[in-house]
């Protein structure tokens, strides 16, 4: 807090996190202290749905080249589902895409490696 007084047009301070322990033990922390020196607040929404498949076509695109989803529809699905998680403090943004794509991933080894034994 000290620094922040005597640094006052020259220091810029980013807090990153989830919202609510952000505001609760960061910004809560000493009374308020903190709280008080940070006059500007930016908080960015979770990603909508439709973010949420672009994110998982590129992260698809990128770490799965040779993957191929049949339909579009599937991608949007499986966004609108990892979108239900939003406001939960687990809900992770686009790392949950990360690992829908590692589960799909996954899925496919085992049907694969199945049928070969069949």
């Amino acid at each position: 807090a000290e620094e922040m007084d005597s640094r006052g047009g020259e220091l810029a301070l980013v807090l990153c996190g989830y919202e609510k322990p952000v505001l609760e033990q960061i910004l809560g922390y000493n009374r308020g202290a903190l709280s008080s020196r940070i006059r500007h607040r930016h908080v960015l929404p979770d990603f909508t749905d439709q973010e949420l498949a672009a994110i998982t076509r590129s992260q698809l695109a990128i770490s799965k080249p040779n993957y191929h989803v049949s339909d579009d529809k599937f991608v949007r699905i499986a966004a609108r589902r990892v979108g239900k998680g939003r406001g939960s403090v687990t809900f992770a943004n686009a790392r949950a895409t990360k690992a829908l794509i590692d589960v799909a991933s996954e899925r496919q080894t085992a049907r694969v490696v199945a049928e070969r034994k069949a």
